[in-house]
C-alpha cells in the first residue's frame, strides 16, 4: 500500500486550516462535519469561507502563519492561493509530527484526502493514492449509488440492540444473526424509512434466535409456521433488465448480492450473473421455443422447495417479472404456499428499445397511448379492435413478435394501418450484438435477426415522429446495424 488508510476522531480536537479560498472552505466544512474545532489562518478571506466564520467552533487568526499557531492542533490542511504559506504550514507540521495536508500537492502531503461516501456512521474512503482523484471520485460516486440513503440509520439501530445481541445470542451465531439481520426484512423496513417496523423485526429476530439456540429444530421440522426454532427463507422476483449490467436497479444489485440461489432464465447474460453474490448457487431454468425445458410447476415447487429449507431465492428474470415474465403465477403459487415473497421491478425491454433508439412511445403530436401486448395476442385480435388502435393513435410495442410477424402485419393492413406506418424491429436490446431495423410495415422482415434472439416489434407513428437521422438513414438502405 502507497498510504495507510485510517479514519480519525476529531471530536472536541483542533484543527488548523491555512488559506481561505474556496478548497479550504470545504475541507473546513468537512472538518466541522467531523466535530473538529477550527483555527483558521489566512490574510485573505473568500466568500466560502467568510460564511463559516460565524461558527461558534472557528476561531480565526488574520495573518501569515507561523509556528505558535500549530500549539495543542492535531491535523493540519494547507489551501492558500500563496503558494509560501502551503510550504510553511508542511514545514512546521512535518517539524512537529503532524499529518498534513497540501490540497493537490501529493507530494507535500504526509496523509491524503480521500473522496468518501458518507451514511455516517458508516463511511466509505476511496483513494487513488493522489494518482488521479477525479477515477477516486467516479468510484465513489459507483459506490454511492448502490447504498441505501437510510444505511446510516439503520446502522444505527443497529447499534441500539448490540448489547441484548451481546447477552442472549452466544459469539458462534452472532455474525450469521446479523447477516441475516442487516440483509433481510429489517433492513428492507429501515430503507423504507420505517426504523419503527425494523425495530420489531429485528427484536422478533433476537427472540427467534434465541428459541433456536434452546430448542434446535431440522429442516425437516413438521410444523415450520409454528416453529421460532426454524430459519424461514423467502422468494425475491427480480427483474434483471433487458442484458446491459448498467440497467440494474440498486435495489435488484443489493437481492443478488445477498441470495443464496438463484433461479435464472435463459436470456439472463454472464455480464449479469456475475453481479451475484460469488459463492451463491447457480440454477438455470429457462424455457426456449420448441424447447420443453422446465414446466412453469417445476420452477414453483422448487423456489417453495428451496425457500422452505431456510434459503434465500433470487428468480432472476430477464427485463420485469410482471411483463411477459410470469411473475404473477409464480407471486401466486408461493403466497399459497406461505412462502415471503418480494418483486424488485426492472427494465423492461419494450421501454429499454425505445431508449436506445430514440424513440418516444408516447408522443401528444402523434402517441395518445401505448398497448404492451404479445405477437400470439395481437395476431389473433379483433380486427374492430386493432382498427379502433389505429384512430385512437396508439403505439404498440409487441413481444415476441418472431413467429407472428407475417400475421401481424396482414391483420394491421386489413385494419386500415397505413402500408407506410413506421415499424421498428429490434434484438439483443441494450447489449453488444444489438440489432435494429426501422422501415414500414410493409417491408419489416426477419431475415437478418439472429434467430436465438427474440424478437421485439413496436409500430406507431410516434416512431417516425421522434427517429433519429442516423437511424432514418439506415431505414432507407433496409439495413440492420448496431447503433452506436
Amino acid at each position: 500500500m502507497d498510504y495507510f488508510p485510517i479514519f480519525m476522531n476529531l471530536q472536541g480536537r483542533t484543527a488548523l486550516v491555512v488559506g481561505g479560498t474556496e478548497a479550504a472552505a470545504q475541507k473546513a466544512r468537512l472538518l466541522l462535519r467531523a466535530g473538529a474545532r477550527l483555527r483558521l489562518v489566512t490574510e485573505d478571506i473568500g466568500p466560502e469561507m467568510q460564511v463559516l466564520l460565524s461558527e461558534p467552533l472557528v476561531a480565526l487568526r488574520r495573518r501569515q502563519l507561523d509556528a505558535n499557531d500549530l500549539e495543542n492542533v492535531q491535523i493540519v490542511i494547507a489551501a492558500s492561493d500563496v503558494d509560501e504559506e502551503n510550504r510553511r504550514a508542511a514545514s512546521f507540521a512535518g517539524a512537529r509530527n503532524l499529518p498534513y495536508n497540501v490540497v493537490d500537492q501529493p507530494a507535500r502531503c504526509s496523509f491524503i484526502m480521500p473522496a468518501f461516501v458518507d451514511r455516517s456512521p458508516i463511511m466509505v474512503a476511496v483513494s487513488s493514492g493522489g494518482a488521479s482523484p477525479v477515477l477516486a471520485r467516479l468510484v465513489r460516486s459507483k459506490i454511492e449509488a448502490l447504498l441505501p440513503q437510510k444505511l446510516g440509520a439503520f446502522a444505527a439501530l443497529a447499534q441500539a440492540f448490540r448489547q441484548q445481541v451481546m447477552r442472549r445470542i452466544a459469539p458462534l451465531r452472532r455474525r450469521r444473526f446479523w447477516e441475516d439481520a442487516l440483509e433481510g426484512p429489517a433492513a428492507d423496513r429501515a430503507f423504507a424509512d420505517d426504523l419503527e417496523g425494523a425495530a420489531d423485526l429485528l427484536q422478533q429476530q433476537i427472540n427467534s434466535e434465541t428459541c433456536r439456540a434452546a430448542h434446535p429444530c431440522r429442516k425437516s421440522c413438521r410444523h415450520p409456521k409454528h416453529c421460532l426454532g426454524r430459519r424461514r427463507g423467502a422468494v425475491w422476483l427480480v427483474g434483471a433488465g433487458p442484458g446491459d449490467p448498467d440497467l440494474l436497479t440498486n435495489r435488484a444489485l443489493r437481492f443478488m448480492q445477498r441470495c443464496d440461489v438463484v433461479l435464472y432464465d435463459r436470456l439472463v447474460p454472464a455480464a449479469i450473473l456475475d453481479r451475484v453474490r460469488r459463492d451463491a448457487e447457480l440454477i438455470p431454468v429457462g424455457k426456449a421455443p420448441g424447447n420443453r425445458g422446465w414446466s412453469q410447476e417445476a420452477i414453483n415447487a422448487l423456489m417453495i422447495e428451496r425457500a422452505r429449507t431456510g434459503d434465500r431465492v433470487l428468480r432472476l428474470k430477464c427485463g420485469d417479472a410482471l411483463i411477459f415474465g410470469r411473475g404473477g403465477e409464480e407471486q401466486d403459487a408461493l403466497t399459497k404456499a406461505d412462502i415471503p415473497v418480494t418483486i424488485v421491478p426492472g427494465i423492461t425491454a419494450g421501454i429499454a428499445a425505445a431508449s436506445e433508439i430514440g424513440m418516444a412511445l408516447t408522443d401528444r403530436r402523434s402517441a395518445k397511448q401505448c398497448l404492451i401486448t404479445n405477437g400470439k395476442a395481437l395476431a389473433q385480435m379483433d380486427i374492430g379492435d386493432l382498427a379502433a388502435f389505429h384512430r385512437q393513435q396508439t403505439t404498440l410495442v409487441v413481444y415476441m413478435a418472431r413467429p407472428w410477424l407475417a400475421s401481424i402485419k396482414d391483420r394491421l393492413l386489413t385494419a386500415g394501418f397505413s402500408p407506410e406506418t413506421t415499424a421498428v424491429l429490434a434484438s439483443s436490446i441494450s447489449r453488444p450484438d444489438s440489432r435494429q431495423m426501422m422501415s414500414s410495415i410493409s417491408e419489416i422482415s426477419l431475415e437478418s435477426i439472429d434467430d436465438a434472439q427474440p424478437a421485439l416489434l413496436i409500430i406507431g407513428k410516434a416512431a417516425s415522429t421522434n427517429k433519429p437521422q442516423s437511424i432514418a438513414s439506415r431505414a432507407m438502405l433496409n439495413e440492420f446495424a448496431p447503433i452506436t
